[in-house]
Formats: structure tokens, sequence, C-alpha cells
């Protein structure tokens, strides 16, 4: 039987007619399909125990639906397959994997994730940790309920270019100690993209390395063209204002309360990070 976990508060509220969809697909293939909005599920325990050890679970939301089930679960008491279908706004964690199908295999990418600490609370993540200019566009577009587009995002952006400054920030990466006194925006990154497809970090490949990509001291006129450049990767050509470092321990600290987000997951009054691989 094939399980479907909705999120229906992913996609801007479309979800319905297109897990319908969904349903009808996978019943062409003489599979019996259950339907669950993930929100209605109390008892977490419970319900993984009602299930058979040949059904299959498949996942429709995006990143944040994600990060919210590997932070609930733990992805390793679940014996049975874990797919994973397309139905966030950004779905950067599935455009990292690259494959076209329509059931992704996700399980074995869930195991063994990085965490980040936050006001004494421990959170795994599955693409990106970030603090500044990305997390203030993400709070400009919460705060304004407004839908999550391309269009939406741009005028984020655009504000959030009128609104923020520089922080100075200090780094620890491994034990060895980093400070700027001018950044713009700091991901920390396990996959290799965020914001619907910017593809920040363009080497990291999901593996034993965390990579840390800063940009700092550069203008604010030429942060405005360097910034749209991160959608192909681009940004890493201004190396005088654009560093990646690769770390498996980085502590972050600002030295002001910033915006952040943890895999598209809003932060406030951000002052430290400690991120772990």
């Amino acid at each position: 039987m094939d399980i479907i976990l909705f999120n229906p508060k992913s996609r801007n509220g479309q979800h319905p007619r297109f897990v319908e969809r969904l349903k009808k697909k996978l019943k062409k293939t003489h599979h019996a399909v259950v339907m669950k909005n993930m929100l209605d599920i109390d008892h977490v325990d419970a319900f993984l125990s009602e299930i058979q050890i040949d059904d299959r679970l498949i996942i429709v939301g995006g990143d944040g639906t994600l990060n919210r089930l590997v932070n609930t679960i733990n992805i390793s008491d679940i014996k049975q397959d874990i797919f994973m279908v397309k139905g966030g706004t950004g779905n950067d964690f599935l455009r990292s994997l690259n494959q076209k199908v329509l059931l992704v295999p996700v399980k074995a990418y869930l195991l063994n994730l990085p965490t980040v600490l936050i006001k004494e609370q421990t959170y795994q993540f599955i693409n990106g940790v970030g603090v500044g200019l990305d997390g203030l566009v993400g709070h400009i577009i919460d705060t304004e309920h407004a839908k999550k587009t391309s269009m939406s995002y741009l005028r984020a952006t655009l504000k959030g270019f009128v609104k923020h400054q520089p922080s100075a920030m200090r780094f620890t990466m491994d034990g060895k100690p980093l400070t700027h006194e001018r950044v713009w925006m700091v991901s920390i990154m396990f996959g290799n993209k965020f914001g619907g497809g910017m593809l920040i970090a363009p080497q990291a490949k999901r593996d034993d390395k965390l990579h840390v990509v800063i940009i700092k001291d550069c203008p604010k006129w030429l942060l405005f063209f360097i910034f749209p450049l991160i959608y192909i990767g681009k940004h890493v050509w201004f190396k005088r204002y654009v560093e990646i470092h690769q770390a498996t321990d980085v502590i972050v600290e600002t030295k002001m309360p910033l915006h952040g987000e943890i895999d598209g997951e809003l932060l406030k009054d951000v002052k430290k990070l400690h991120i772990k691989r």
C-alpha cells in the first residue's frame, strides 16, 4: 500500500488538487493508496506501528516539510521505504538530488544529517543554515503573507537590499578563527541550493564537509549585481567578496541580532550558531 503523507500548507496551499492527481497516478500502478494529512498525526509512534513493512511512505511537501519530519521522527526507526514528490515552492533538497523520476527515494539521504545548535536547541537540517540578508528576505515574505513565487521573492529581495546592513561576524571553523567586519550573509550548506534553486554552494555534494559561503565587504551596488548570479553559481567569480570554506565544525557569532533560516524555516534574533557534521 502507498501511504501519502502531505502537508496542506506547502505549495501555497494548493495541495488538495495536487495530491488527488498523484493519488490517481499511483492507483494506475495497482497500488492501494491512503492519504494522510501530516498535521493530523498526533501520536507519531502509534502511526508508525500501524504501517506494514511492505508499505511505501510517500511524502508530498517541500524542504520545510522534510525538515519538520527529520526533527520529529528518528528516520532510522522507520523500516519502510521513503519516497518524496516535489510538493513545495522551493524543493531545493530534491533539486540537489537531480533525479528525473516522480517518486524519489530519499531515506538514505535523511540519515546522519548535520546539526545546528541555536538558543540551546539542536536541530537537524537537510540543505543549509543561513544568517543575514537571505534570512531577512524570508522574513519580509513571511510578514507580508505573500505567496512564495519568483516575483514575491524578487520584491522581498529588493526590500531586503534597502533595509539590510552588513554586520561584523566571527567564525570558528574546525578550531580556526576568522573575523570579517562587513558580512552581508553567510550560508552553511550541506546541499548545494537554497531559495528555490539558487546555486549558493556549487561544489557541495552532501559528503563529510560543510560548505561555508561568506559574502562580505562589497558595496551595496555591487551586491545587487552579485546576488542574482547565485542562481547559476557564478557569484564565486567574485573571490574578493565571496569566500567558500569547508569544515565539519562551524561556529558563527554576530555582533548584532540578525534574521536567519534553517532549510527555509525562519529564525529571529540570531547571534550564535554552532553547526556540526
